[in-house]
């Protein structure tokens, strides 16, 4: 059993290789039945704490919400997910049962079972489990408007590391449709792979003349709300790789 949270989603997850519907009773009734107390939210700041403060020496975590920042002038995007030290401790009980009781609805969850089940049995056991809420009013999510330019062309922290760490980001812009997004993703990470990938030409120069380490990561993410392209690897020369990098992006949309 596990969970995680990211920018725009949380998602709890389990998984045995029997004693299934055990599990799922005992998976349900945790996301349905959450038990908050004054003594375990304040033992759980302090493990969010240092949580926070771990991230806040984590180089990798660093340039890339620095890049963040860079991209994003008001979108809450550019907040560190965990919040800051100062922000957890204003949190209570009562501010966890608000959180959940907006959030944690069945009309906001998704549910994905990955295994050798009969679907039809399998959902009516779900249906069985779930709890309906009808007091529950409509979700209404509040965000700042965003501009189409940057915030900041580019910012540098002095941290300790090895190898100088950069992500090169690229604002885009936000479809509503989802099928041309799909479409747009796959057609992106194509894209960023023939560019920058290990088998591209610039690549191959840019790394045999030293100034990237290894292949870069490629990433495209996504909501309803943000879009962004990033690069992020290690050089010995960040700015050198940008420049080349949006060279090769001209040399490619002169030819076509």
């Amino acid at each position: 059993a596990n969970a995680y949270t990211t920018n725009d989603h949380t998602t709890y997850l389990y998984e045995c290789n029997d004693h299934f519907y055990e599990a799922l009773d005992e998976f349900m009734d945790y996301v349905q039945n959450p038990y908050y107390t004054d003594e375990n939210v304040e033992k759980e700041k302090g493990i969010i704490a240092q949580e926070i403060k771990m991230y806040d020496d984590h180089p990798f975590w660093q340039v890339y919400m620095n890049a963040m920042e860079c991209l994003y002038k008001n979108h809450p995007i550019k907040i560190d997910i965990a919040g800051t030290v100062e922000s957890i401790n204003k949190i209570n009980k009562d501010t966890l049962y608000t959180c959940y009781n907006t959030f944690y609805t069945p009309s906001n969850m998704l549910m994905v079972i990955s295994g050798n089940f009969e679907p039809e049995e399998l959902l009516e056991e779900i249906k069985k489990r779930i709890i309906r809420n009808e007091n529950i009013s409509e979700i209404k999510r509040i965000y700042p408007e965003e501009p189409e330019e940057i915030n900041q062309k580019q910012k540098t922290v002095e941290m300790d590391v090895n190898n100088p760490l950069f992500v090169i980001a690229i604002k885009d812009k936000v479809l509503e449709n989802k099928e041309e997004l799909v479409r747009k993703h796959i057609a992106i990470e194509i894209l960023l792979y023939m560019l920058i990938g290990k088998s591209s030409e610039l690549y191959q120069r840019v790394y045999n003349e030293g100034l990237l380490i290894a292949q870069p990561d490629l990433d495209y993410e996504f909501s309803k709300q943000y879009a962004h392209i990033t690069i992020s690897g290690q050089s010995n020369s960040p700015e050198k790789v940008a420049e080349e990098l949006i060279k090769e992006i001209e040399r490619l949309k002169n030819n076509g």
